[in-house]
């Protein structure tokens, strides 16, 4: 009996476990106890303080006086911890942080020296605190202790509830009930007092004791008998240390060095727990049942979280007899696995694998063909009955066999070196042919005629294979252009559709076109989530696909042409399969199995019934100026203008390891919008303008979304600048703007009537001005016309006189030439006086004078070193003279006219490159 239970208890499909390390949550590595509160964060007495996880985050408040926390139950809105010394209760501010109240302060004595708080429990309004030496019963609405003892010291090992009535067990006296507030000793058998009990439960008609290295007892009020479950030889050498009864009366019993086992209601082993098959320690000191029924563990390092009620169960090969599973099929009532070191398999009934002799080594392909289970291995092709295999093809590396439409007693297979033909015959199956003309190996085939079939070869591409009707000889075969060659590609028909996938998509094929073209739709699949190709078809109408996250399912849906997508959360790190060597079969109309490294997963795809519920957990603002503050999560919020960057932390109590939680968030007053879903449970918002908001929040776990939407209003307050009051203020400043605007306005009007009556003025001004000014020109015109008359009288006397003397001249020359007579002299004399007469002179300089104001004068200033003969050439030159002109009125002869002209010059230093008429012109 005992070695069936150790190949029972080495060979179970066990619910998912996870592991939390400390490295991981934060504390120290031994957990005490464990309790949920009613929104469903678990809590942990955790040698260093309070240890809490929400789901999604982990944090620990740290044990008020610094010891070991022994015990902890989630009461109501309060969290009680029972510690050394200490006990009291936790509750949550209203920024939603856990603030500790101790209680022992009220106690009317002292804890005795050393005690500690090793259970709390809430019974009928009130909290029983149990340490080794008495009971402390805490009434919340008064806040009063009274306090149990017992005679013996460290005596209470563990108080029991049960059928309504507190009982302890006090080592050496007994059982006791506490009535009334006193301990009463209610059963005094041996059992009882030579015996110590961890865990006692109601049954129908009797009670089951659990005992720390007894086993189990059976008891009624007339007898006490070990109790004869199926699991009893099996746990009877070991050291228990914590039981509980679970909502469905099945035990689950934690043990000082074998893990933890759960028994059924009537004691038969379920599944055993240990650090080989995935717990983190052997060593069991808490064990808790949650509200969704996962069964929490405090262990001596670390914490567990079993998830009972997962679709998810996981046969772990901890003695790596199997292998990793390459394909998996169920015939005749049992369960057969195909792995890389044989063939095995299980009754249904039956929890132990055996090897199929003769199938050593790799098994690539089990089918269930006409009835019969065919064996694709490395070394050929078996058929299998009854945990015997007879080889019925000898060549090597058997990858797939397929059915030949039309042709019932022929089957196809894919080699290593090509295609291969079974036959049926009157002895049954075997080898008939390799198919000539194609020698690539055909791991995928799928047929688009009897005759005709598509092949992928990962490392060359697919390939469109035409053979002949006998099939004994490949007619044609060319690689197809439309899609690209991929590692871990594969081909699957589905709903009488060929898919091809690879990295980059899934691909349909067009029968017409010969062509494939890719499905945008279902290839979203691998958005950086790749890791094979592999497509499988099974029986249940489904075609199966894997990502980095997920096992993927499609199906047909009867009201759109397009596959429908459905993901099942399991990631790759988990599943451990061998990339491109994926594999599901159906087991069961609700169950499939994925092979795995290390054995298999069995799961159930469909909907997860239970609700759920998102709450915010936490709220920090974190303004541009100062430090990050925790805000509350109660009460709406009014937040400064610089308190403008805020996050919120959220959660779904949820913690099913193969249950993925996402999120969609919005900000109304900012976008209306829901967001993705993601899995962070974390959004920071950073420099939102002033304004009224409203953060809400839902989740979804797997594709069950939230029952409710979390929500928390708050306020971004405008600055000083842009308040009501300033806006007020900026309003009447508008006003007195305007109307100092309009006041300018008039002023500037005013000024500018001034200003054009002035230019008017001045237009008439200067109109006055032009017409003076036309009367100016105009004496001045008239002046210099009467210049110009007398110019013309001076040039006309200047004129008359050189003519005169050129007169007076000719006819004294002429006289000169006759006999001189005293009359003739006299004559002569008289023409000498009239060619050099100063009254001439004198009328010719009062006339020049006149036409030319001051001309004397400035020569005077500039050269008063001339002489008066000087003076009258000046005059002459600036008459503009020439020499021969001057000589008569001068008296002289022309060469004396250039000695004078030479001589001014001289005079007045002149320039020798300046001409002298100029010179006294330009003056």
């Amino acid at each position: 009996m005992t070695s069936l239970l150790c190949n029972c208890a080495l060979a179970q499909e066990l619910p998912p476990i996870q592991n939390f390390e400390p490295s991981l949550y934060g504390a120290d590595n031994q957990n005490w106890q464990v309790s949920q509160g009613d929104d469903g964060i678990i809590y942990f007495a955790n040698n260093k303080g309070l240890l809490q996880y929400n789901g999604a985050q982990w944090s620990l408040r740290p044990s008020p006086n610094e010891t070991i926390l022994r015990s902890v139950a989630a009461i109501g809105d309060r969290v009680y911890t029972g510690a050394h010394m200490d006990f009291g209760f936790w509750k949550k501010d209203r920024d939603g942080i856990l603030q500790y109240t101790s209680l022992s302060s009220l106690l009317s004595h002292s804890m005795i020296e050393g005690e500690q708080i090793w259970k709390i429990i809430s019974y009928k309004n009130k909290v029983l605190l149990q340490s080794l030496n008495g009971i402390y019963v805490y009434n919340p609405k008064d806040d009063s202790i009274t306090y149990i003892a017992v005679a013996t010291k460290n005596a209470i090992f563990r108080l029991f509830e049960i059928d309504g009535n507190l009982l302890f067990q006090e080592q050496g006296k007994g059982l006791f009930i506490i009535e009334n507030g006193q301990a009463i000793s209610y059963d005094t058998r041996d059992v009882f007092q030579n015996k110590t009990f961890i865990g006692l439960y109601q049954r129908e008609s009797y009670w089951l004791g659990v005992t720390q290295k007894n086993g189990i007892f059976k008891i009624t009020s007339t007898e006490v008998t070990a109790w004869a479950y199926p699991a009893a030889s099996y746990i009877k050498d070991m050291t228990l240390y914590r039981s509980i009864e679970l909502s469905d009366q099945s035990l689950v019993i934690g043990t000082v060095a074998n893990g933890l086992i759960k028994l059924s209601k009537d004691g038969t082993l379920d599944y055993q727990v240990t650090q080989n098959k995935g717990l983190g320690n052997n060593t069991v000191l808490a064990i808790y049942e949650d509200q969704s029924k996962n069964i929490w563990v405090g262990l001596d390092n670390g914490i567990a979280c079993i998830n009972t009620m997962s679709p998810v169960r996981n046969y772990y090969d901890e003695q790596g007899r199997l292998g990793t599973t390459y394909v998996s099929a169920i015939h005749n009532n049992a369960l057969y696995l195909g792995t890389n070191q044989g063939l095995f398999y299980r009754d249904l009934d039956s929890k132990d694998f055996k090897l199929v002799p003769g199938t050593e080594e790799q098994v690539w392909d089990l089918k269930v063909i006409q009835n019969i289970l065919f064996c694709g291995h490395n070394n050929g092709t078996y058929i299998v009955e009854k945990g015997i295999a007879r080889q019925i093809a000898k060549p090597q590396g058997t990858w797939t066999i397929r059915t030949i439409p039309d042709n019932p007693n022929l089957l196809l297979q894919g080699n290593y070196d090509g295609l291969y033909v079974l036959e049926k015959s009157e002895n049954g199956w075997q080898l008939r042919n390799k198919i000539k003309g194609f020698d690539i190996s055909s791991r995928y085939f799928e047929f688009i005629s009897p005759t005709v079939i598509l092949v992928n070869n990962e490392y060359k591409g697919v390939y469109r294979v035409e053979m002949d009707s006998t099939f004994k000889q490949v007619s044609s075969y060319n690689l197809n252009p439309s899609v690209n060659k991929g590692e871990h590609s594969s081909l699957s028909k589905f709903d009488n559709t060929i898919y091809y996938a690879n990295k980059n998509g899934i691909y349909k094929y067009n029968d017409i076109t010969s062509t494939f073209s890719r499905e945008d739709k279902i290839s979203a699949i691998y958005d950086d989530k790749f890791v094979s190709g592999k497509l499988i078809n099974d029986e249940s109408n489904k075609m199966w696909a894997f990502t980095d996250e997920d096992v993927v399912y499609f199906s047909k849906d009867p009201l759109d042409t397009e596959l429908s997508i459905n993901k099942i959360y399991i990631p790759q790190r988990d599943r451990n399969a061998a990339q491109g060597f994926e594999n599901i079969t159906s087991i069961s109309s609700n169950d499939f199995l994925l092979g795995t490294s290390h054995g298999y997963l069995i799961f159930s795809p469909y909907n997860d019934k239970e609700k759920y519920s998102v709450y915010i957990n936490r709220i920090e603002n974190n303004p541009i100026e100062g430090t990050p503050h925790v805000v509350s999560l109660f009460e709406d919020s009014n937040f400064s203008f610089k308190e403008n960057n805020i996050s919120f932390n959220y959660h779904v109590a949820q913690y099913d390891k193969f249950k993925q939680t996402s999120y969609q968030y919005r900000l109304l007053g900012f976008y209306d919008e829901w967001s993705e879903w993601t899995t962070s449970n974390r959004q920071e918002f950073a420099n939102v303008s002033p304004g009224s908001y409203t953060f809400e929040v839902k989740a979804k776990v797997g594709d069950n979304v939230s029952e409710n939407v979390a929500t928390y209003n708050f306020t971004i307050d405008r600055p000083w600048y842009t308040s009501y009051l300033a806006i007020i203020l900026y309003s009447i400043l508008a006003i007195l703007v305007f109307l100092a605007f309009q006041q300018y306005n008039k002023r500037r009007y005013k000024r500018k009537q001034d200003q054009a009556l002035e230019r008017t003025k001045r237009d008439m001004d200067l109109k006055a001005l032009a017409v003076e000014k036309e009367n100016i020109e105009l004496r001045n015109q008239n002046l210099r016309d009467d210049i110009s008359a007398r110019n013309r009288e001076l040039a006309t006397s200047t004129l008359a006189m050189v003519n005169k003397s050129k007169t007076l001249k000719s006819i004294k020359e002429k006289l000169s030439k006759l006999e001189p007579t005293p009359e003739l002299k006299a004559i002569i004399k008289d023409i000498d006086k009239n060619i050099s007469t100063n009254e001439d002179w004198a009328f010719f300089e009062k006339a020049f004078n006149h036409a030319d104001k001051d001309f004397f004068k400035k020569v005077k200033e500039i050269h008063p070193e001339l002489t008066a003969n000087d003076l009258k050439l000046c005059v002459y030159l600036r008459l503009n003279l020439s020499s021969k002109e001057i000589a008569p009125l001068l008296n002289i002869s022309h060469r004396s006219v250039e000695i004078k002209r030479y001589r001014l010059r001289k005079k007045i230093n002149l320039d020798r490159s300046i001409q002298l008429n100029d010179y006294f012109i330009k003056m």
